[in-house]
């Protein structure tokens, strides 16, 4: 009896013993009942909890019977509760006429008097068992309406959301053609709320030119060997409005047997952002045009600045060293060079910002030692007034691996920099300490520390921000722009290599750590001298071809006081006449010239037949490159260092002879 139905057996039976001794019977089997006083007390306990009826046949002469029917007809649907009729024998007729003044009821069963108790027992199990199938469907039924709910519920959801979002929702049945849109679909078509629509209507409604792509992709949707997705944008032209919309549709079809039975989704009017998008292409494009033009305009600056400053400079290196002149007026050239050095230091930082800024700094990578370019870089930097100012510069080279994978000219550049700033901020009589080592393996790192004016906390997280030299009485009191940081730390960054700063704070120093990836061994080969500045071992023809007068009248001097037979011209013209009259060891030429350009003139020569040097004012890696693939052997940047220009010509002479 272990899996007997529950519920409670509400007994009545107004008269006799009956109903107490049925209690104890069915109590025995664990059976549990209630006796009711009369059926008004029954019809009172009528509920979806009561497993069964058992009723004596004398309680239907009660006036109470009437409210005992009530109670019956009010279960709901799924409930008929069993109710076991306890009669006296009598003819089938009379039977008959019992069960149907029970009805509503339908699950009657008589139990003729009088019965054993197995008979009692079996009849409320049955009973029983039938009140649990009618829980079951009950509880069926409940899980059903809660689904049903949920799901009103979720399309609720939905039709407010998609209402709120401006969504269209479609829903396409192929096999009858029926099409269903709400009227947010509708509105994408320029089609009133309820308008009538069918797969046609939407073929008409599609901008011309995506028309057939979209009937395509459709067709693609509903056949099974696609993948039942869709994502696409078109165009929609409105059938009232003649508006242009772009439209973005996602969809999923579903198949059965092979065949597709719906296709459904949403579409979404993305027109405002398609406009925003065409804006920010405009914006883009202007951005971009104005960043050519501003290109532009700094090459053309840096043009017209540096082209003047090249034969004061070549002019200056030719008087500092003339012993002829007196003591003080070559220290009054040098500091005049000095400054137009600095001039041109402050052009390349200007133009190196802009490639920073942009991405567009091309490296060009080899070999290099360290300590040479350090060296070099030293040389450069003392070979200004550190003696009148009595800086000690102190070189340690404690570093076992100092080679590595680096763009010499960028290295040399970070290097001065750093010296330069070393230098510029420093009391005379003061020292700058220059040492390399190797903080781990293959890491190299170049630390230059100086006994100079320090560096205040709050500047140093904007030390490498471009501008930025410790504020504007730093600045207006050392000079400068303030790039040559920013500059560093790009160029750092491009060797895939660590810079930072590190101060005591104001008047206590500073000291700046560049860390860079070490090559594990030294180059098999030693590395490939500098080319000197020496005279070739035999004087050259020389074609001078440059429209500056002055630089074309100071240049023609300078090579000619080295041996060198020159024919200058301002004109490509008549660097063609002389081409083709004469013979020539070098061309030395100007790029923009006022009846030409010097690369149409080196183009349309033989590329073998004599090396080239293109002087220009236009110095980014662009224009290198392109005087490069034009046919030129070098190219020199002005203001034209006259000892770089001696050292190319000879580079480039010697390894023609």
């Amino acid at each position: 009896m272990a899996d007997r139905p529950s519920g409670q057996v509400l007994i009545a039976a107004p008269t006799g013993r009956d109903a107490f001794l049925a209690a104890d019977v069915l109590g025995r089997t664990g059976v549990p009942t209630l006796i009711c006083l009369n059926l008004a007390d029954l019809a009172t306990r009528i509920n979806c909890d009561a497993g069964a009826v058992l009723l004596a046949e004398e309680a239907l002469a009660s006036p109470e019977f009437a409210s005992f029917l009530a109670a019956l007809r009010a279960q709901p649907t799924w409930s008929d509760l069993p109710i076991l009729l306890l009669t006296h024998s009598a003819p089938r007729e009379h039977a008959t006429a019992i069960v149907i003044r029970l009805r509503p009821a339908t699950f009657v069963t008589l139990l003729e008097r009088p019965f054993s108790t197995t008979t009692l027992i079996s009849s409320v199990e049955a009973a029983l068992r039938s009140r649990q199938r009618q829980w079951q469907v009950r509880d069926l039924l409940a899980e059903r309406e809660a689904a049903q709910r949920a799901l009103a519920e979720s399309e609720e959801r939905l039709r407010l959301a998609t209402d709120a979002a401006n969504v269209g929702t479609w829903d396409f049945f192929p096999l009858t053609g029926e099409l269903i849109w709400n009227d947010h679909c509708r509105a994408h078509f320029g089609l009133p709320p309820g308008a009538t629509v069918n797969y046609q209507v939407f073929l008409a409604g599609l901008h011309p030119d995506d028309r057939v792509r979209m009937d395509g992709v459709i067709a693609a949707m509903l056949s099974p060997e696609g993948n039942g997705r869709m994502d696409e944008e078109y165009r929609t032209i409105g059938f009232t409005d003649g508006v242009e919309r772009w439209i973005a549709a996602r969809g999923r079809t579903t198949f059965a047997d092979g065949r597709a039975v719906r296709f459904t989704g949403t579409a979404v009017d993305i027109t405002e952002r398609k406009r925003n998008e065409e804006r920010i292409r405009e914006a883009m494009a202007q951005a971009e045009a104005a960043n050519a033009a501003k290109d532009h305009f700094l090459a053309t600056l840096s043009h017209e600045l540096r082209t003047p400053l090249t034969p004061v400079l070549m002019s200056l290196a030719d008087h500092v060293t003339n012993p002829t002149l007196p003591a003080d007026l070559r220290d009054d050239l040098a500091m005049i060079r000095r400054n137009v050095e600095l001039e041109a230091r402050l052009i390349d930082d200007l133009l190196d910002l802009t490639r920073v800024s942009r991405g567009k700094i091309e490296l060009h990578t080899e070999m290099v030692d360290v300590h040479l370019v350090l060296q070099e870089a030293l040389e450069i930097c003392t070979a200004n007034d550190t003696v009148r100012r009595q800086i000690v510069v102190c070189l340690e080279t404690g570093a076992k691996q100092h080679h590595l994978q680096a763009d010499r000219a960028r290295l040399q550049q970070i290097f001065w920099n750093l010296i330069n700033n070393a230098l510029k901020f420093s009391p005379n009589g003061s020292r700058v300490n220059i040492r390399t080592s190797n903080p781990r393996p293959n890491r190299v790192a170049i630390e230059v520390r100086d006994e100079g004016i320090g560096i205040a906390p709050e500047k140093l997280p904007h030390l490498f921000d471009a501008f930025e030299q410790g504020g504007r009485s730093v600045t207006k009191r050392f000079g400068g722009l303030g790039l040559g940081l920013a500059i560093s730390k790009a160029l750092v960054e491009l060797h895939n290599g660590q810079i930072h700063a590190h101060s005591e704070g104001q008047n206590r120093g500073a000291t700046f750590t560049v860390e860079f990836d070490a090559c594990a061994s030294a180059p098999s080969k030693p590395e490939a001298e500098v080319p000197g500045v020496a005279l070739p071992a035999e004087p050259l023809r020389i074609l001078l071809l440059e429209d500056h007068e002055t630089t074309l009248a100071v240049l023609t001097r300078l090579l000619r006081r080295a041996g060198h037979e020159v024919v200058p011209t301002s004109r490509v013209r008549e660097a063609r006449e002389f081409l083709e009259a004469q013979s020539f060891d070098l061309l030395i030429s100007d790029l923009g010239l006022p009846d030409g350009s010097g690369m149409d003139l080196v183009r349309s020569l033989d590329g073998h037949a004599m090396p080239s040097i293109a002087l220009s004012g236009y110095g980014m890696d662009s224009d290198v490159r392109e005087c490069l693939e034009a046919g030129f052997k070098s190219h020199v940047t002005k203001p034209v260092d006259w000892q770089r220009l001696s050292a190319t010509i000879q580079q480039l002479t010697s390894s023609e002879r």
